[in-house]
């Protein structure tokens, strides 16, 4: 029986969209309609329209047109997923988090199961135990039944020859973590060590076409299991380094799971295990997981010597005189991902905004050019007693301007249970010490890791982080010169020591190779 004209009109609407033709999308769907108005066929007509928005960016929008689907249809799988994705753009975690998990109920899938592993990091009750459990089982699902892809190893057991190093990433373009990798990236190649780099190719840039010009292996691949697999093992990479966990496109983070290298590290992108049997290590920092969770990771957790991040920034824009000077009043700031911005965290920063009347919050993030995301921020503070005047709200900006809108911050707050990396060390940069708690989560040690290099106090509690708030409000107002002092101390610790993290990761793949070595004898 040939497909009704409906049918046919709807898949050509959907090619337009592949083809990111929107317009005449649109037009097929006005037709569709005309010639099926059933109300099976308008909702499919609603969906396709939904998705359409939300690929335009048009997310406030795209959230409606699913909340007008699921209002007939509340467990449509396909409008879940479109509102989940309109949470997740307008930084709407607890929503999105709620999605996610519903969507897992009703057709489970490994994206979605690996988002939902992620997005549990932004939540105030999430802890390592649960993170642990859903990680397992994600594996146990989708990763254990490649065991039988797992072919011998070939590579010779030398314990002291050259080793070659493969990271896998889908980050090698203008994208945070590449503050934290030239100084890896660009020591490949010496007597001790080759270097590869996998591009699991999202995006391309002009940092790729860097990467791309200056390194002997850079190499591009899609997100295909398969033949991520075969150009490593024909590479003869000893240990294959995963950079971006359940960030990563997700046939590429199983690739792991056919174990192509002898030796497997996860490291950097994600703080948090991947769950994988067949990933042996997750190299972390003498601060970072946490102690005492070292069980809750399927790999086994090796503590670099030196801290776990490099820092080199992009730019510097010049570090202006402490705004307080010329304001009269604190200015505290958080450019953080305002999805790690919890009621309870904003609880506290109410907390600190009270018992410092004067003073105003800025926040920057390339969201908060939308009213939704700043209305919701607004909402949780006003009903604390916050009015909307003392919060300060910027957008998006280039990588220069982003980092001088630090000069109009005195002190930087840092979210929690999900704490901020690059956001931290560019306040630091920037002469901008930071407030911090550590908790359980590998997420909530990242400001330990951070901070304690620098001998920056770190709070165990949201008693003891309003504490050392109003400690350094007391510094700040009282210290002409506390910016440089902030960037000096980063510029003369080991989050600036490229040299040192390099030894350091040198001999952690060193002793990685002799064990195995040892047990392929």
């Amino acid at each position: 029986m040939p497909p009704a004209p409906s049918q046919i009109l709807l898949s050509l609407a959907t090619q337009c969209c592949l083809r990111q033709e929107y317009d005449q999308a649109r037009k097929l769907l006005d037709d569709v309609i005309e010639v099926d108005s059933s109300a099976q066929t308008r909702v499919a007509v609603d969906v396709l329209s939904a998705k359409i928005l939300y690929v335009e960016d048009k997310w406030e929008s795209s959230l409606a047109a699913a909340n007008l689907i699921l209002q007939q249809e509340p467990l449509n799988v396909e409008a879940l997923t479109v509102r989940k994705k309109s949470w997740q753009a307008l930084s709407y975690a607890a929503e999105d988090f709620a999605d996610c998990r519903l969507i897992n109920q009703l057709a489970p899938t490994v994206r979605e199961h690996s988002d939902l592993i992620f997005e549990g990091n932004y939540l105030h009750g999430t802890t390592p135990e649960m993170q642990y459990q859903e990680s397992r089982r994600w594996n146990d699902l989708y990763a254990a039944p490649l065991k039988g892809k797992i072919l011998p190893h070939m590579n010779n057991p030398d314990p002291d020859r050259r080793l070659k190093i493969g990271y896998v990433s889908p980050d090698f373009r203008n994208h945070a973590i590449m503050k934290l990798l030239p100084c890896v990236l660009e020591n490949g190649n010496n007597d001790r060590f080759e270097l590869f780099a996998y591009f699991i190719n999202v995006h391309s840039d002009s940092v790729t076409n860097y990467l791309r010009a200056n390194m002997r292996n850079f190499v591009d691949l899609p997100s295909d299991t398969e033949q991520v697999v075969q150009r490593v093992r024909a590479d003869g990479i000893d240990i294959l380094v995963d950079l971006a966990g359940h960030t990563m496109p997700l046939e590429a983070l199983l690739a792991f799971a056919c174990k192509p290298a002898p030796v497997q590290v996860s490291w950097l992108g994600a703080l948090a295990t991947t769950g994988l049997d067949t990933m042996d290590y997750y190299l972390g920092d003498p601060n970072l997981p946490g102690h005492g969770t070292e069980h809750l990771f399927s790999e086994k957790v090796y503590r670099l010597s030196h801290a776990q991040h490099c820092y080199r920034p992009f730019g510097d824009p010049g570090i202006a005189a402490s705004p307080f000077a010329s304001n009269g009043h604190v200015t505290f700031g958080c450019f953080n991902n305002p999805r790690k911005i919890t009621r309870e965290m904003v609880q506290v920063w109410s907390v600190i905004l009270h018992l410092h009347p004067t003073s105003k919050l800025l926040f920057k993030y390339p969201v908060l050019d939308r009213p939704m995301a700043r209305q919701r921020l607004q909402n949780w503070f006003g009903e604390d007693g916050i009015p909307a005047e003392r919060l300060l709200f910027e957008g998006n900006t280039d990588d220069l301007e982003h980092l001088a809108s630090w000069n109009r911050v005195d002190i930087a707050f840092d979210p929690y249970p999900y704490n901020g990396c690059i956001s931290t060390l560019d306040a630091l940069w920037m002469g901008v010490p930071v407030v911090s708690r550590h908790g359980r989560l590998a997420v909530s040690c990242c400001g330990l890791s951070l901070l304690a290099p620098l001998g920056m106090p770190v709070a165990q509690s949201f008693e003891e982080y309003i504490g050392l708030a109003s400690e350094l409000v007391k510094t700040v107002t009282a210290t002409p010169d506390i910016k440089q002092r902030v960037r000096q101390a980063l510029r003369r610790s080991e989050l600036m020591d490229e040299a040192g993290l390099i030894r350091a990761l040198e001999a952690a793949y060193r002793n990685m190779w002799r064990a195995w070595c040892l047990s392929a004898r």
